[in-house]
């Protein structure tokens, strides 16, 4: 057997280190084996709350344009009106964080919370008729000049006007929602079940 002054640095320390007993390397294979479940738990966990709260925002972003599409009306040269309250108030709170935009054939409206923050452009992109889109985080400036980013929530409709088929218009509500709300959430989460996991 050697003298531990004749093997060298590294694995002597690794000869010092390694588990002699049984029942050490049980202790040390089920506590690597913890950690690691402890880990995948963590991430599935992550993962699976992540994926429930953008469900909730599309869903309550759905709500909002659904509550505003029974209100909206046009004029004869396609203007936007709306005849009722927001469902919202911070829609009507310039750079609130919670903003409208209606686009149709050669119109554009929006709320009073879109009224200074820069947000995607949307003139000329209508979906079609029943067609739903949720996406985000995109890219916005704030009302500060700072940078920022919103989840849109689009529904595609058609706007009937007296009755008649040549009449009728495609139009596309969007409703957005700053992602600083979301974020807070996710961190709320994660501190939580890393802690209790820890």
């Amino acid at each position: 057997r050697a003298h531990p002054a004749m093997i060298p640095g590294r694995l002597w320390f690794i000869r010092r280190w390694r588990p002699r007993s049984l029942q050490a390397r049980q202790l040390l294979s089920a506590s690597v084996g913890l950690i690691a479940f402890l880990a995948l738990a963590g991430y599935a966990l992550d993962a699976a709350f992540g994926q429930a709260a953008r469900d909730n925002l599309s869903e309550r972003l759905k709500n909002y344009a659904t509550a505003y599409a029974g209100g909206i009306d046009f004029t004869r040269d396609r203007s936007l009106y709306i005849r009722e309250q927001p469902p919202d108030p911070r829609f009507d709170v310039p750079g609130s964080g919670l903003y409208l935009q209606v686009v149709a054939p050669g119109s554009y409206g929006n709320s009073l919370s879109a009224e200074g923050p820069l947000l995607p452009d949307v003139h000329g992109h209508l979906l079609a008729p029943r067609e739903e889109v949720f996406e985000g985080p995109l890219p916005i400036t704030q009302i500060d000049g700072t940078q920022g980013e919103v989840y849109r929530y689009a529904m595609g409709l058609v706007w009937g006007g007296d009755g008649a088929p040549e009449a009728e218009f495609p139009y596309t509500i969007y409703v957005l929602e700053d992602s600083r709300a979301l974020g807070k959430q996710l961190r709320v989460f994660r501190n939580a079940v890393w802690f209790w996991l820890g």
